[in-house]
C-alpha cells in the first residue's frame, strides 16, 4: 500500500512547518501534503513514534516479569497479548508498513495492558497487605 499520493492540487504548499516548496504528495492517512524533503521527515517521525511504542511495550514486559518475580504469579492473558503486539510491531517494522492510524492502535493496546498490570499489581498488593 502506497502510503503517499501525488497530490490534485500541483500549486499547494507544503504543509511542514514555514516551508514555500510545493507539496508535491499527499499523506492518504493524516492528509497533509509535503514537499520531497519533507516527505521524509514524517516518516521519520512515524518511525520515531514507531520506536517509542516499542520502549512501551519493553517496559511494560519488564514490569510484567518483575511482579512476576515478587507475586509468583504471572498475568497470562497480558502477557499473550504483549507477545501478539510484539510481533506487530517487529512485523511492521521489517516491512516498513505502519502508518499513524497503526501507531495510535499500539499504544491505545499498550495503554490498556499497562492499566491491566497496575489493577493487578494493586489487587495483588491490598489483598496480601490488609490494612
Amino acid at each position: 500500500m502506497d502510503l503517499m499520493a501525488p497530490s490534485s492540487s500541483s500549486k499547494a504548499p507544503c504543509n511542514s512547518n514555514s516551508c514555500k516548496s510545493v507539496g508535491i504528495l499527499k499523506c492518504e492517512i493524516c492528509s497533509q501534503k509535503f514537499c520531497h524533503k519533507h516527505v521524509k521527515e514524517h516518516r521519520d517521525l512515524l518511525s520515531h513514534q514507531l520506536d517509542e511504542i516499542v520502549l512501551e511495550h519493553d517496559t511494560l514486559q519488564r514490569i510484567i516479569v518483575e511482579q512476576k518475580n515478587k507475586m509468583n504469579r504471572h498475568p497470562n492473558f497480558i502477557s499473550k497479548e504483549l507477545h501478539d503486539i510484539a510481533g506487530q510491531l517487529q512485523k511492521a517494522r521489517v516491512d516498513d508498513d505502519f502508518v499513524e492510524t497503526d501507531l495510535r492502535k499500539w499504544t491505545d493496546m499498550l495503554q490498556g495492558l499497562r492499566e491491566n498490570v497496575t489493577n493487578i499489581s494493586s489487587s495483588t498488593t491490598n489483598s496480601r497487605d490488609p490494612k
